[in-house]
């Protein structure tokens, strides 16, 4: 890794003379408690080249939520958290360049310029540090929204509108630095699905009517090239390869397309949404967990698993009970707290009701588990899927306190574990507010 907190200090005279023009999100005092492990320093960000709002009159109405939260909602704790994660992940091409960690970036820098990025773990080609996912940039839209850093946001949204492939707007995959070097050229709908979500909410949030224009465009991107319109199952990316991912399902997603999308009258997205609910209640296995892939009936496939790992709830699956809650949170389907309460009925039994008894993964056809401790991603997903269940509150408020009190750092780089405890986080701690319209 190149050191993320070295970089900060490496670049604080570039920063410093971006001081004056720079937005940050709403500060947190931990004054009052200094030695608390969550409490860190705020980061500066730069808001060069950055466009801000053309409004912020939208108004945010009190998340009237269904079922349960943490009680009480710790934000403070959960803001922390995503300062820590904002620290050891986020990176803009201003301070990368300023640092001079690569050439490339001397001659491009004119036409990058306000972009900024989530970087990535090491696999294949990608030295740790140097490759960003575009899934990376959904989860960072989504979550530097609900905390108010909108000059994060806009700069992943740039991130996002620069490296977009064939479609013309949805993004590739994976993409190498802030350099035109694509590592995959292909879309990944989960990632596109979430940024068109952020960008709709964020109309509402701050009456920026750019982001309804570029979210129409996405929608076009996403009914044309991601749904399988024999079966309305959703493709992993723009080819149907027989198997479908289960945790690319975002029924608020569909609910927002629904009343959004400019030509809704000729796309039935609730229809989609219907449909895929019904898939996923098959998908889930009797012991009430999920595979990775399935095909169209249900059943688990190997898919893009390995052919160790598709029978077991561990990777992938972990975004399900997060993607069911947070629609649970808003709308209170029934079938999301169905899904949910089998997930944390199995969870409390297995470990007694102790959330440090988590086991790394768990096989969807018999529920054992491994002798080795879950890391965060798992733990957070557990946490997340008793937010329907009033009788599991205990264990939502026993599992959030052990999310929001385990660091995220630099040293300890886990891109997956940490961008999902960070999110998950905000969510179970009441800060993702629906704004009115929505």
């Amino acid at each position: 890794m190149w050191q993320n907190t070295l970089f900060r200090v490496g670049a604080v005279a570039f920063s410093l003379a971006l001081f004056a023009c720079r937005t940050t999100y709403e500060p947190i005092d931990c004054t009052t408690n200094p030695t608390d492990p969550t409490c860190v320093v705020t980061p500066v960000s730069s808001s060069a080249a950055v466009v801000l709002p053309s409004s912020s009159s939208a108004v945010v109405v009190p998340n009237n939520f269904y079922g349960i939260e943490a009680s009480p909602n710790l934000t403070n704790y959960a803001n922390n958290l995503y300062v820590q994660w904002w620290t050891a992940y986020y990176i803009t091409v201003e301070t990368q360049i300023a640092l001079g960690n690569d050439v490339n970036f001397a001659s491009s820098y004119p036409a990058k310029a306000g972009l900024g990025r989530v970087m990535w773990d090491p696999s294949g080609t990608c030295t740790k540090t140097f490759c960003t996912v575009s899934e990376g940039i959904g989860y960072g839209m989504l979550s530097s929204m609900f905390v108010g850093d909108w000059t994060t946001f806009y700069a992943l949204w740039n991130y996002h509108k620069t490296f977009r492939g064939g479609t013309g707007a949805l993004m590739n995959w994976r993409i190498w630095t802030f350099f035109d070097q694509e590592q995959g050229a292909n879309f990944a709908t989960d990632a596109d699905l979430d940024v068109a979500t952020a960008l709709i909410i964020g109309y509402h949030k701050t009456g920026d009517i750019n982001m309804l224009v570029d979210a129409q465009l996405m929608m076009d991107a996403l009914w044309n090239y991601a749904i399988n319109h024999a079966n309305n199952l959703i493709q992993p990316g723009a080819a149907d390869e027989g198997f479908y991912n289960p945790s690319y399902f975002s029924p608020v997603a569909f609910r927002l397309f629904a009343t959004h999308d400019a030509n809704a009258a000729s796309r039935d997205w609730l229809g989609v949404m219907n449909v895929n609910y019904a898939w996923l209640a098959a998908v889930q296995t009797s012991v009430g967990l999920f595979p990775e892939w399935a095909n169209s009936a249900g059943a688990a496939v190997q898919g893009n698993s390995t052919a160790l790992m598709y029978t077991y709830y561990a990777f992938e699956g972990l975004r399900i009970p997060f993607r069911l809650a947070w629609d649970y949170n808003w709308y209170g389907d029934p079938r999301d707290a169905v899904m949910l309460d089998k997930m944390v009925a199995f969870i409390r039994t297995s470990t007694g009701e102790d959330p440090a008894k988590m086991s790394l993964r768990y096989s969807t056809v018999d529920g054992s588990g491994t002798a080795a401790l879950a890391k965060m991603g798992l733990y957070s997903s557990f946490c997340v899927a008793g937010m329907a269940d009033p009788g599991s509150q205990n264990w939502v408020n026993n599992c959030n306190n052990v999310m929001l009190t385990t660091p995220i750092s630099a040293t300890s780089w886990t891109y997956w574990n940490h961008i999902l405890q960070m999110m998950y986080s905000l969510l179970i701690n009441g800060m993702f507010t629906k704004p009115a319209g929505i």
